[in-house]
């Protein structure tokens, strides 16, 4: 196995290493925070879906004394990250986001038994949903000397150089390597976030010049849905009244209904609801009860700050709703923009971006 990391898609790194078994304790290192500290960070770890967790950074203290850390490393010791568990099988499997700066990524660590008649334990170690080439490199960089540091821990020899020297190295190593595998975020791409409990949250952030009015007209009223919305959107004007989606094939047939119910309503700013899920669906992410929620804001120049959010329980749903928004989405655009429609194969651009980038999620 190459211990560098291998860019596996768009803001997506892989690591797999051969570690010193049996799994049960390399599964300790992973997830109690007395043993991660020596190799990655301190935390507590809640070990069910949905359960919260809690990293904290102290890379100055792995490895030799070294040169003491300055500027960027120095403002990290201390560092706290927060996220969510999305996947736990115990010892074999530990998923979970990574919450910071306003972004969410998603770590994913498998363990299997190496070979028959040996003490082995093969790791892989997966991170997907970076924004960014640079994002990637800091990310490669980090991963690939904290495993460093695991498999010299559980090899029983931890004398290795201070941390940051042993960074700084594989960092001008990424640098050079991953400037082949440059990608580009489409402009105003959606931010998948796992919620506490259980869950997922996929948001989108527009900004338009139009006024909160004119804004509040396009995602409230018939005219205005119609021109973006992707089924046709009514409902009763209160908290608690009755909505219905009503889908239509290219003949403009009915092709199925959802019902569900008025959340929030409070014009210009706040429009949310929820439908039912329905069992009898022939699509199975329809079984499942989800939520729209659509905030406007004025901004200090005098346009209008949208923010979108759809939240569903069914994990494989992202796959295919974010391109959908993220499409739909620039019809409002164009919609408030008295423009035309949106660049011809944009649709398909955006179901391939988002297939990568999300991957096809584990059930």
């Amino acid at each position: 196995m190459n211990a560098r990391g291998e860019v596996i898609g768009p803001g997506a790194i892989r690591f797999e290493r051969v570690l010193r078994g049996p799994i049960e304790r390399v599964w300790d290192y992973v997830v109690k925070p007395e043993l991660r500290r020596t190799w990655l960070a301190d935390g507590a770890m809640d070990l069910r879906v949905g359960g919260a967790i809690e990293m904290i950074w102290h890379n100055e203290r792995l490895g030799a004394a070294g040169t003491p850390p300055s500027g960027e490393a120095l403002s990290l010791s201390g560092y706290r990250c927060t996220g969510v568990v999305t996947a736990c099988e115990p010892p074999r499997l530990i998923a979970f986001t990574w919450d910071e700066r306003g972004v969410s990524s998603e770590v994913r660590i498998e363990l299997t038994p190496g070979a028959p008649g040996t003490d082995t334990v093969e790791l892989v170690l997966t991170h997907v949903r970076l924004r960014s080439i640079g994002s990637v490199e800091g990310t490669a960089t980090g991963w690939h000397t904290h495993l460093d540091f695991l498999q010299a821990v559980l090899d029983g020899h931890p004398e290795l150089r201070s941390y940051w020297s042993i960074h700084d190295r594989y960092e001008r190593q990424y640098a050079d390597w991953l400037r082949e595998h440059s990608f580009t975020t489409p402009e105003g791409c959606g931010l998948l976030i796992a919620l506490p409990g259980g869950g997922w949250k996929l948001e989108f952030r527009r900004h338009y010049s139009a006024p909160i009015a004119s804004v509040w007209h396009a995602v409230t009223e018939p005219e205005g849905l119609d021109a973006w919305y992707p089924a046709e959107l009514r409902f009763e004007r209160s908290v608690g009244g009755a909505l219905t989606e009503t889908f239509r094939d290219e003949d403009g047939a009915e092709a199925g209904v959802v019902r569900g119910r008025v959340t929030a309503f409070e014009p210009p700013r706040r429009f949310a609801f929820e439908m039912e899920g329905d069992p009898s669906s022939e699509h199975e992410a329809l079984h499942h009860p989800q939520s729209i929620r659509i905030e406007l804001e004025q901004s200090d120049g005098g346009g209008t700050d949208l923010l979108f959010e759809h939240r569903f329980t069914y994990a494989e749903f992202a796959t295919g709703v974010a391109p959908g928004w993220h499409y739909c989405l620039e019809f409002l655009t164009m919609h408030l923009a008295e423009a035309s429609t949106p660049a011809e194969g944009l649709d398909q651009k955006l179901r391939d971006w988002y297939r990568a980038w999300l991957g096809e999620r584990p059930a």
